[in-house]
């Protein structure tokens, strides 16, 4: 196809129909759009989104009030520079290409290929605006215009479902292919009516010589029809002699022209087969001396099969009775058909595969098209009025998401609560997008209706069971502490906060090491190690340090359990202050009682309900003769009751139990062993348990005989007593059930803890591993579509994804064995880890489009590709590579991280560069890993390896720095610094050598 004096695509195709090019992807959107000329000019673009157009109209008017050709060459038009430059790239690389814009959504371009040579570009918005209101500020402030009027915006689009922006990437890609094939004909019709008209003025020229004029027209005739793509043909109507045939024969159907010379009817053996007959069939016009024209398949001497269009006309002159054919190759447009055919194929298909349920109303609401899947949920209602189809109503429904979008033409949302046949209640969210036709009126409505019901009552289910976790965490009695295998702590309760005296944000991400003091530490690692190994531990007594630095006893109960869907260890930590002081005063108390037991004159004696007796002090066995163990668990009457006052010591009994002692006591008479009789003052006091049931009875005695004297103050010490005895029993066992009825409430809460995410470091380790092996799988199917794979692609996407494999195992590895003294130094090169880590990563810098280098200062030897690096002695080192590795490559991937952020705020407009430099002094060894992503501010630059802190707000977990701090310093033995520097960040390693 020539190319020199291209007109514009605008020009050759016309505003219109570009314009219905674009509809044909534009129907299933509400975004922008825009045909690109190769030099950037517009072809045709259109706004059917409101955050596109307010946003593309903003932008403009940040230009000023100059011409449009003007404002495109200011830079400040930010919209036409995020389509322009998408569609740049697809022109440039000759493929489809997509990125995210500055107003927040994903642009799609495909390059518009005319015979391999590109002449524009289609692309179009196929995303949903962002609905993140720190994402919709930024925005905002960009293109300086209202926060809430973008809120507005956002809200009231309708999100569009994945296989509709899938389809309409087909359908764009379709357009392109459309636009080319205008083009190419556009082109070929012009050049043939050029030389028609050349034909014409050359025989207007050449009249006056008739042989002359003939001999031109013969050989401007064989000219034509030796050069036009066409087969031109002359015959008999029989076709019993080719009068003349063109050397296009050759070029279409793969036969020479003396084989349909010789053999006039010889075409025919070169039909499909299933063709054959209908074209002798369709050839008996020619035989009435009438036009015809028909279409059918060829099949090549290679095998391969083309569709030609066969045109014939009569023609008599004077007694030359022919036929005049023209056969045209239009293989192509017959592929473009079926590809256009096998398209609609395809999205019926999909629209009937997928979960939504699809229905199409027309203006009046009757049903003309319903998806299997919403036939199956209500029925076969084609043809009824879907209020009373579907609602059983005679008017249309209140709230009627169709009934809006007829009103307004935007897309809308409801939710409706059904009663299904068989009672069962379903939530559906009912979506319904105004369908317009070609010249943007409203002609029908497709509804989608899509089953909410599980995710309505699993987020019901997941909020209480939130609830209930919190406040049963919350409210528990110890403090309790959930860490991560690796240490670190990830959640705490109320209680914790109070036992450590540090708020909760600032406990969560210290390691539980951090509150042990250092003569526990050893115990404290055992009992989490045997955790671990074990599934469970406990530590009894252990010390942990509060925010004073004070210690404070604790009993800890440690398990595994499962936290959501990953293991934590679940600490239960009782604080035992009080009760170390409480068996401190018991056994104070305990001494004491014995010491009074052992040293009064006092006899005392316990017995039962049943009389039996239990107890009895040295006073008493001293006053009887007996000893304790002659006397224990004997029934009354017992051997020190005189047989003469059995009677009196009984009513004594009964009178106590009846609760009418006598507050003096009684007067009785016992026998001593050497069967002397002796008088005794006996005070009788039921025992009482916590719970105020009485158990027994103590009596305590004294032999009046000799102390009568004393017998007033004997008696009041003894009651005193005998009250402090009750008092502490039951002092000590109220204590003792609360205990116990925490421990139960406790082991019940610790059943419920059983939730969770995953460990927060390794997540972020993972991280870019997964981005690799994504990008991979998309490579390859990429690959697939442009018909690049082959065995070493193959072999080399395998490879690829493998070391991305084994680097996240060698991760979990390492963080499982990071603080084992058991792990090997290596030695190794400095420079060839960096290659190794640039290697993993060069696929994503080089979508990135980030450039990276790496310098030896020691021999002044710079490398642009990690497959270049030849190894330095100079930069050899023994320690632990892999940790070595992993903090590299985290430094590399904030760059990266770095540089893509500024690309997209607008503040980087050249090339990303990441430079790794080495550097060696005596025996320190310096790597220097810098960027021109921006640089770090003034005000956060001090906190930057503190854990947890982050500048990517939802797509960091600010653990990586921290972590790489912790690896440099206290494993590796070196230091780690950071600065900002022409426009960049500079981090700097310190190891010794």
């Amino acid at each position: 196809m020539a190319t020199e004096g291209v007109t514009s695509l605008r020009q050759i195709i016309g505003e219109g129909q570009l314009k219905d090019i674009q509809d044909s992807y534009l129907q299933y959107l509400e975004s922008s759009a825009a045909i690109y000329e190769v030099n950037g000019d517009y072809a045709v673009s259109l706004f059917t989104s409101g955050w596109c157009d307010f946003l593309n109209k903003a932008s403009r008017a940040m230009c000023g009030d100059v011409p449009d050709d003007e404002a495109m060459k200011s830079g400040r038009w930010i919209c036409h520079e995020d389509c322009w430059a998408t569609s740049l790239k697809s022109i440039k690389d000759k493929r489809p290409f997509e990125r995210e814009c500055s107003g927040g959504c994903v642009i799609y371009a495909a390059p518009i290929v005319a015979d391999d040579i590109v002449i524009g570009s289609v692309n179009a918005s196929i995303s949903n605006p962002p609905t993140d209101e720190k994402k919709i500020e930024e925005i905002a402030d960009k293109f300086k215009v209202s926060m809430d009027k973008l809120l507005k915006l956002s809200k009231e689009y309708i999100p569009r479902p994945d296989y509709i922006r899938n389809a309409s990437k087909r359908h764009i890609q379709t357009a392109a292919n459309t636009i080319a094939n205008i083009f190419i004909h556009y082109h070929e019709k012009e050049e043939l009516k050029k030389t028609k008209e050349q034909i014409k003025e050359l025989l207007r020229e050449r009249t006056e010589n008739l042989q002359t004029e003939i001999d031109e027209q013969l050989r401007l005739f064989k000219w034509l029809t030796e050069n036009v793509s066409e087969i031109f043909w002359i015959a008999d109507p029989e076709v019993t002699h080719i009068l003349y045939v063109s050397p296009a024969y050759e070029t279409v159907l793969g036969r020479t022209c003396e084989s349909l010379y010789a053999q006039p009817r010889s075409f025919i053996d070169a039909i499909h087969p299933e063709d054959r007959g209908r074209l002798i069939a369709d050839m008996e016009p020619m035989e009435k001396r009438l036009p015809y024209s028909h279409d059918y398949r060829i099949i090549r001497p290679d095998g391969s099969i083309r569709w030609v269009w066969s045109r014939g006309f009569p023609d008599k002159k004077g007694s030359l009775d022919i036929y005049v054919g023209v056969i045209e190759d239009i293989t192509e447009r017959k592929l473009m058909e079926e590809s256009l055919a096998l398209e609609r194929n395809k999205f019926k298909a999909i629209v009937d595969a997928i979960e939504d349920a699809i229905s199409i109303m027309d203006l009046e609401y009757k049903v003309i098209y319903q998806g299997e899947q919403l036939k199956s949920i209500f029925g076969d209602h084609e043809g009824k009025k879907c209020y009373r189809a579907f609602e059983g109503n005679d008017s249309v429904c209140e709230g009627c998401p169709v009934e809006m979008s007829y009103r307004d033409g935007k897309p809308h949302t409801s939710t409706r609560k059904v009663s299904m046949p068989g009672g069962e209640i379903r939530f559906y969210n009912n979506t319904a997008h105004p369908i317009r036709d070609v010249e943007g009126t409203i002609v029908s409505c497709l509804e989608v209706v899509r089953d909410v019901t599980a995710e309505r009552l699993a987020a019901e289910a997941l909020k209480e069971s939130e609830e209930k976790y919190r406040s049963l965490l919350d409210n528990a009695g110890d403090a309790i502490f959930i860490a991560s295998l690796d240490g670190y702590i990830i959640d705490v309760n109320k209680k914790a906060e109070e036992l450590l005296g540090i708020p909760k944000d600032k406990i969560i991400g210290m390691s539980h090491s951090d509150t042990i003091p250092n003569n526990e530490l050893e115990r404290a690692q055992k009992t989490f190690q045997d955790v671990i190994t074990n599934g469970f531990g406990m530590a009894l007594n252990l010390q942990i340090k509060g925010r004073d630095g004070s210690l404070i006893p604790v009993d800890v109960n440690t398990r595994v359990i499962e936290y959501g869907d990953k293991k934590v260890v679940l600490g239960i930590h009782r604080d035992i202050r009080q009760r170390i002081e409480l068996e401190k005063r018991i056994s104070q108390e305990h001494s004491f009682r014995k010491a009074i037991e052992n040293c009064v004159a006092a006899g005392i004696v316990i017995v039962d309900l049943e009389g039996r007796h239990i107890y009895a002090n040295p006073a008493f066995c001293k006053m009887v003769g007996y000893e304790e163990k002659e006397m224990l668990g004997a029934l009354p009457p017992h051997i020190f009751w005189s047989p003469e006052d059995i009677n009196n010591i009984e009513s004594a009994l009964t009178a106590t139990i009846a609760g009418k002692a006598p507050p003096n006591g009684f007067e009785i008479v016992f026998r001593r062993k050497n069967g002397e009789r002796f008088n005794v003052n006996i005070l009788i006091s039921p025992l009482v348990d916590a719970e105020g049931v009485t158990t027994g009875m103590v009596a305590s005695m004294y032999d009046i005989t000799a102390r009568k004297m004393l017998e007033d103050d004997l008696k009041i010490k003894t009651a005193a007593l005998a009250e402090m005895n009750t008092n502490l029993k039951a002092l000590v066992n109220t204590k003792a059930e609360e205990l116990r009825r925490k421990d139960q409430i406790l082991f019940q809460q610790g059943k419920m803890a059983a939730m969770g995410e995953m460990i927060a470091a390794i997540a972020h380790q993972w991280r870019q591993p997964l981005n690799g092996l994504a990008f991979t799988i998309q490579d390859l199917k990429d690959a697939y579509e442009y018909d690049e794979l082959d065995a070493g692609y193959i072999d080399n996407a395998v490879k690829n994804a493998m070391i991305q494999i084994d680097f996240m195992s060698t991760t979990i590895d390492l963080f499982r064995n990071f603080f084992k003294p058991s792990k090997e130094k290596e030695t190794f090169d400095l420079i060839r880890v960096c290659a190794e880590v640039f290697e993993l990563l060069s696929s994503q810098l080089k979508t990135s489009s980030i450039a990276y280098r790496m310098s030896c200062h020691v021999h002044n030897m710079t490398f642009l590709d990690y497959s270049e690096v030849v190894p330095c002695e100079a930069t050899v080192i023994t320690t632990y590579k892999n940790q070595l590795a992993h903090v590299i490559l985290n430094l590399i991937n904030n760059s990266k991280d770095a540089i893509v952020q500024s690309r997209e705020k607008g503040l980087l407009t050249a090339e990303g560069m990441i430079a790794v430099d080495c550097f060696k002094d005596n025996r320190t060894l310096t790597v220097e890993i810098s960027d021109n992503g921006g640089g770090i501010p003034e005000d956060i630059i001090g906190n930057i390896f503190e854990p947890y802190f982050t500048t990517k707000a939802d797509k960091g977990t600010g653990i990586g720095l921290y972590m790489s701090k912790v690896i440099v310093e206290e494993s590796l033995g070196g230091k780690i610094y950071a600065k900002s520097k022409d426009g960049g960040s500079v981090f700097t390693i310190e190891l010794y050598v």
